[in-house]
């Protein structure tokens, strides 16, 4: 029946009759907003509950045209169903998110998918190809995403709730959009949520950038500038939520009007037919309407459906339409001088290594991944400076500085930009590359500057490196700039002794050949000191001339060998002038370079080989301004990533300071208290010509780092222009009145091979007669000592020798000097290794050589006495004197002074070097204004081999007689000792002036080797018959080896000189303490001395009672007992002398 009726109803005019079903979720404010606004359309409004359908009236229901369904909950659509179908009621919905098409029900939206189908085709129109969506956290949201990205290639979909602060919308768009690079962007959600995408937008900077499409409920509140707005037809002026509800609604509804007004009486069939011929499977037409907001008013620019965008005009957006490409972030480089002036040249080539940065950065994507570097080659003067030229320059062009500035290499430069900087009000954060200048360092005064080098100030490492290269007097000269004045301050700090005068030590900034006359007598003062070290405090092109004025007045190759704090080889390869490059190559190839390191590596090593792929040789240089422009990058990176602001200046500057990061000059990461990198490797470096290339470079030949252990490591020789790798000494003439300048002088073949066969000669002459001695008369044992005895003067004697043997052989061994300081001298002076100890050449040389044969002659004359025993023979007191004496000095003259004197007398011989390739062209090492093999020189080589001829034999020989002549002596020594002792001495003394000289650390292994051997030999034939001496020879000899490693090893890498002291007195206690445990423990001492008379005793019983005779220790009186008046004489026994004097002419066959 109710079909039936429904079937027939008929309305009575074209008001609609409408019910607006509402549940317990229903809110009453928006539900009389709703009433009022269809009741203004003129129909007929009613309000049911969704749980009184079941019920309602037939009379009521069979009235009702349309009903809206306003439960705001999906819960009860089958009920509602039901009641349309009932009673054919045409249903509206507004929530279609869960709508299933049915006859009677009608959604008053288009579908999601004719939504997404829209939005793609305003998004193609547009050619967006990286676009990213932003949504709140709504269903409809959250799906309409979904369905945009079935038929589009979206980027990413990101959600965020309404109800979350600004600062999380802020972190979002910061780390995600703004770090991501994204410019085409799609919001979905209500006018506040725009509004807070938007603001976060705002506040990273990136609104001005981007384009945005808002696609919403209410969004025409919005008021963003430029942003584009998206809404269905009809519902562009919605101000809120339930606003566009009703609008939606209205639309429907006033549709339906529009069928009652035509056809008067109608059924709910025939307009529920009607509806569906004007929708789209019972949804709304997808019709959409765009909207630009220009300053501030919303204007139409054209419309849409799903596949197709017609706009009437060209949407505006910020900064037009983003294109796909990445985000640009401007960066700046000081690189040439203002039109008008002469390019820059020396400043360019020196910034190309920026260049490269950033140009490798943006093709590689290593950092800013999705950015774009865009860099500004400033042209406000990159190598000079003039105050109103810059301020003019920089008035008009600061705005294209970037978030960072690579700052000139030029250190006045840098000086007056950042002071134009101040007064303009620009801030920005300034990145030096290659400026060391001291002043820089100050972070109070230079807030906004850093730089990837040390300050120069950390060239105290030059003492440490000088000390080594036995260099300790210097000559100064300096450009009269900035530059010069900071160097000059820097390098006197030193400490170093400077010899030049100081009002001599000035050129002029922009010193050229034309002023040399005027500043002659700068260069001759240099001429007057006879001191090869130069600091040389100058840029270019001033040292080009300066070393051309050091040419003009006589010097030549290897007579100056000057210090710089930049490299000079790539601008020695840059010079066009033959003439003048031909004196400054004469001048300044072999000079060296105290400059921070570049091309540190694997890494650094790969950036050189592609900075010369991209720009050819020369290379040098430009890795400071590589790292330099990567040290920025590294900071814009970071912020990006942290969702910062890298627009920021200061925030640019502190993440400048924060950085660390492997550069192609090692680690960079800046100094926490001030300017400067912190941990930075300086190098030594070398003027080297490269025969394959044709070309200079600088050849790094030691490592630098002041915060390591090992601050100073060579990695490479020296190679001086005339092919010796040997460190020449700081002065010119070696501290000698040669009659030959130094540069003439040249390794002499000959001599050298004439100095090998007289050493080789006397080794081997010593050992045969040492082992001949050994055999015919010394090979005898010794008797162990194993009853406790009284220590004689004899037993103190062998001990002394001991501790000397222990020093000789410290000192011939590698110079303990530079880690040692005073206290390697002890064992120099023992061994008169008097290289190390003074300057000992020339007279005082000579002097030692005129002692040495007296001493040799008179140890001739008492030998001859002691062995064919002339004191008995002819019974002179003299020759008895002699005979003591002889006994006196053997131990002395034959044992201590066995090493020096053999030294000295083969230094005669030593003439390595001459003038020539002749023999007689050959110089005394110790004496150059003597010329080898011939005049005095040859008369003096001749006594000194006769003396080693007789000196070696006699005092090899007479070693072993000395303990028999003596007889208060309990520890013997064993001959085979004292015989291989002699060959050792010999040996070490021809090792140190031969494998010393080339090479340190060899001559160290070489020895401790010989050490070993000899150490074995002796646990085998024990030296003494006394086993806690034994014990202590061989720590002592572990001792010598343990002190040559260390010197061996800092020799090897010259390593900082305090931990080499360290390790060296490690192991001396080490072995100390082993000793005296092993001496407590497994040697107990056979030698003990007696107390010493008491004196007081002795007056207490002269003079009182209270004292007896017995407590008296009268044994140890060797005259006159006073007490008792008896005479108290020690016989002395001669048999044991004159017993051993006819033992050794029985052996050598004299009478």
């Amino acid at each position: 029946m109710a079909f039936l009726l429904l079937q027939i109803l008929i309305a009575s005019s074209s008001a609609l009759n409408i019910q607006i079903i509402v549940s317990d979720k229903t809110i009453d404010n928006e539900l009389s907003q709703l009433e009022s606004s269809v009741a203004s359309l003129g129909h007929e409004v009613s309000i049911v509950d969704v749980s009184s359908l079941q019920v309602i009236q037939p009379s009521i229901a069979s009235n009702v045209n349309m009903a809206i369904d306003y439960t705001q909950s999906p819960f009860y659509s089958f009920e509602i169903s039901e009641y349309s179908k009932t009673w054919g009621i045409i249903i509206l919905k507004n929530n279609c998110e869960e709508f299933t098409p049915e006859t009677w029900t009608f959604c008053v939206h288009p579908t999601l998918s004719e939504y997404a189908s829209a939005l793609y085709s305003v998004v193609q129109y547009l050619d967006w190809k990286k676009v990213v969506i932003i949504s709140d956290t709504s269903s409809q949201s959250l799906k309409l995403g979904l369905e945009i990205e079935i038929i589009c290639d979206i980027m990413f979909h990101s959600f965020l709730s309404i109800d979350s602060d600004q600062e999380i919308f802020d972190d979002f768009v910061g780390k995600k959009i703004k770090a991501g690079g994204y410019k085409q962007v799609l919001v979905f959600g209500n006018s506040d949520f725009m509004n807070k995408v938007s603001q976060s937008f705002y506040n990273k900077l990136v609104y001005q950038t981007s384009g945005i499409i808002a696609v919403g409920k209410d969004i025409s509140v919005t008021s963003n500038e430029k942003t584009l707005l998206f809404f269905e037809k009809g519902l562009e002026n919605t101000l809120s939520d339930l606003a566009y509800t009703i609008n939606a609604l209205t639309l429907f509804i006033n549709l339906a009007e529009e069928y009652t007004v035509k056809f008067k009486d109608f059924t709910n069939y025939f307009l529920m037919k009607f509806l569906e011929e004007n929708t789209r499977n019972h949804m709304k037409l997808a019709e959409f309407s765009l909207v630009n907001i220009i300053s501030g008013e919303k204007v139409f620019i054209g419309n849409c459906v799903p596949g197709f965008a017609n706009f009437t005009q060209y949407p505006v957006f910020p900064s037009g339409n983003p294109n796909n490409n990445n985000p640009i972030i401007g960066v700046s480089i000081s690189f040439n001088n203002p039109i008008g002036f002469p390019s820059a040249t020396q400043g360019a080539y020196m910034q190309l290594g920026a260049v490269f940065a950033a140009t490798y950065v943006n093709i590689t994507k290593t950092f800013l991944k999705n950015h774009d570097l865009a860099v500004f080659y400033a042209s406000c003067g990159s190598e000079f400076f003039f105050h109103d030229l810059s301020y003019y320059c920089w008035s008009s062009s600061s705005y294209f500085l970037g978030s960072f500035y690579v700052a000139s290499p030029v250190i006045d430069v840098i000086l007056g930009e950042n002071q134009v900087f101040n007064e303009l009000g620009v801030k920005i954060p300034m990145i030096g590359g290659l400026v060391v200048n001291e002043g820089l360092t100050n972070k109070t005064k230079y807030p906004m500057f850093t730089r990837v080098v040390a300050s120069d100030s950390n060239l105290a490492y030059l003492i440490n490196l000088f000390n080594v290269l036995g260099w300790h007097k210097f000559n100064f000269l300096y450009t009269n700039n900035t530059l010069g004045l900071q160097s000059m301050e820097s390098v006197l700090k030193l400490g170093l002794t400077v010899l030049n005068k100081k009002d001599l030590r000035a050129v002029p900034e922009g010193y050229n050949s034309s002023q040399f006359e005027t500043y002659k007598e700068v260069f001759l003062e240099i001429e007057r000191t006879k001191v090869r070290p130069l600091f040389l405090m100058a840029d270019f092109p001033d040292i080009f001339y300066i070393a051309e004025s050091l040419y003009d007045i006589g010097l030549r190759s290897g007579d100056i060998i000057a210090f710089f704090v930049y490299r000079v080889s790539a601008n020695i390869n840059m010079l066009t002038d033959t003439i003048l490059k031909k004196k400054v190559v004469e001048i300044l190839e072999g000079n060296l370079i105290a400059f921070a390191q570049e091309w540190v590596g694997d890494y650094g090593k790969e950036v050189k080989n592609m900075i010369i792929d991209a720009f050819g040789l020369p290379y040098d240089y430009k890795c400071f301004s590589y790292d330099a422009m990567m040290l920025g990058i590294n900071a814009v990176d970071f912020l990006l990533v942290s969702g910062n602001m890298y627009e920021d200046p200061d925030k640019v500057n502190q993440a400048i300071r924060m950085q660390r990061f492997t550069g192609c000059s090692g680690i960079v990461s800046i100094d926490s208290e001030s300017n400067d990198r912190k941990g930075f490797k300086f190098g030594a470096y070398q003027v080297t010509f490269d025969n394959d290339t044709g070309l200079f470079y600088d050849k790094l030949f030691c490592d630098v780092n002041q915060d390591s252990l090992t601050p100073l490591i060579f990695v490479d020789n020296f190679t001086w222009p005339n092919g010796q790798t040997d460190v020449p000494s700081d002065s010119r003439l070696d501290g000698l009145e040669c009659p030959f300048e130094d540069r003439e002088k040249v390794v002499n073949k000959k001599a050298t091979i004439i100095f090998y066969v007289i050493s080789l000669f006397f080794m081997i002459y010593t050992t045969m007669l040492s082992l001949f001695f050994w055999k015919k008369w010394w090979n005898n044992d010794i008797k162990p000592l194993v009853q406790s005895s009284e220590i004689k003067f004899g037993d103190y004697v062998v001990m002394i020798v001991t501790v000397v043997d222990l020093l000789q052989i410290i000192g011939m061994g590698p110079d303990l000097t530079p880690f040692l300081f005073g206290a390697s001298k002890i064992p120099d002076f023992i061994s008169v290794n008097m290289s190390n100890i003074i300057n000992f050449t020339k007279d005082i040389y000579w002097m030692g050589v005129y002692v040495t044969l007296i001493t040799c002659l008179v140890w001739f004359y008492l030998s001859i006495v002691v062995i064919f025993r002339l004191d008995e023979k002819l019974k002179y007191s003299m020759f008895k004197f002699s005979n003591n004496l002889a006994v006196s000095f053997m131990p002395i003259i034959g044992d201590l002074l066995f090493l020096p004197i053999v030294s000295i007398l083969l230094f005669i011989f030593d003439c390595h070097e001459g003038t020539g390739t002749s023999i007689t062209e050959s110089f005394l090492t110790k004496d150059c204004s003597t010329y080898c093999w011939k005049g005095h020189h040859l008369i003096y080589s001749i006594l000194s081999i006769f003396t080693l001829l007789i000196f070696l034999p006699l005092s090899i020989f007479l070693r072993p007689v000395w303990q028999e002549l003596v007889v208060e002596m309990n520890i013997k020594t064993n001959s085979i000792f004292h015989i291989t002792k002699g060959i050792l001495q010999v040996l070490l003394v021809i090792l140190n002036r031969t494998v010393k000289k080339v090479h340190q650390s060899a001559h160290g292994i070489a020895i401790v080797l010989l050490l070993i051997v000899y150490s074995l030999f002796l646990s085998r034939c024990k030296p003494f018959n006394y086993p806690r001496l034994n014990m202590w020879k061989q720590l002592s000899i572990t001792a010598a080896c343990w002190s040559l490693l260390i010197a061996s090893g800092y020799w090897l890498v010259l390593i900082y000189p305090y931990m080499w002291l360290c390790l060296f007195a490690f192991g001396w206690v080490i072995i100390g303490g082993i000793g005296i445990f092993l001496q407590r423990r497994k040697f107990p001492s056979l030698l003990f001395s007696q107390k010493s008379l008491d004196i007081s005793a002795l007056v207490k019983f002269t003079f009182t009672n209270t004292v007896k005779l017995e407590s008296l220790p009268i044994h140890r009186m060797s005259t006159v007992n006073f007490a008792t008046g008896i005479k108290y004489q020690v016989d002395k026994n001669e048999s044991n002398e004159s017993n051993l004097f006819k033992r050794i002419a029985a052996r050598l066959g004299t009478k």
